[in-house]
């Protein structure tokens, strides 16, 4: 995939995102997960997947963006009473530097907040980070979110196939390319 596709296909999650939970509201005592990458880290990418998927299991989210740093997260997750705080690593950062800015937040988040970081850099860590979980991939951090016990047993009622196809229909992902003669 060329970078401007990736960052088309960023931008199409995120109004799809947008449409499907405007109707859906969680409720006033509902457990939130915060969501962010690092700085320099500008990749949102990873950030609508998750989000998306963490939707459809009925955790609500609250993305900071990317590129945010740890001081920024750990007001967030403080001020928005944050249960877990999941970090994401794309890509071009090294493990040393990804070490830093995991103890870096850890560091600054409230103790009882767990943090979740994931992403290709986390796989580069010479050594576990303590009181920090890893998760290999998404699906992992969903598994880690069921065990949290953020998942609803009723996940939301998600637009139906038509609604959502006409939602995409009005997004292009691809540039158009001229017919052959």
């Amino acid at each position: 995939m060329e970078n401007f596709q990736e960052l088309r296909f960023a931008d199409l999650a995120q109004r799809l995102l947008r449409d499907v939970t405007r109707l859906v509201r969680a409720t006033r005592d509902a457990r939130h997960v915060l969501l962010a990458t690092p700085p320099n880290d500008p990749n949102q990418l990873g950030l609508a997947i998750l989000e998306l998927l963490l939707f459809t299991e009925g955790v609500n989210c609250l993305t900071l963006g990317a590129g945010v740093p740890a001081q920024e997260i750990a007001g967030a997750a403080a001020a928005y009473k944050a249960s877990v705080v999941v970090l994401l690593f794309d890509r071009g950062i090294s493990g040393k530097i990804a070490g830093q800015e995991i103890r870096s937040l850890r560091g600054q988040l409230v103790r009882s907040i767990p943090l979740v970081v994931s992403g290709r850099a986390v796989n580069l860590l010479a050594k576990p980070i303590a009181e920090v979980q890893t998760a290999a991939d998404f699906s992992s951090i969903m598994a880690m979110m069921r065990e949290f016990g953020l998942t609803s047993q009723t996940p939301p009622q998600m637009p139906s196939v038509q609604a959502l196809q006409s939602s995409l229909g009005t997004y292009n992902l691809l540039p158009e390319t001229p017919a052959r003669a």
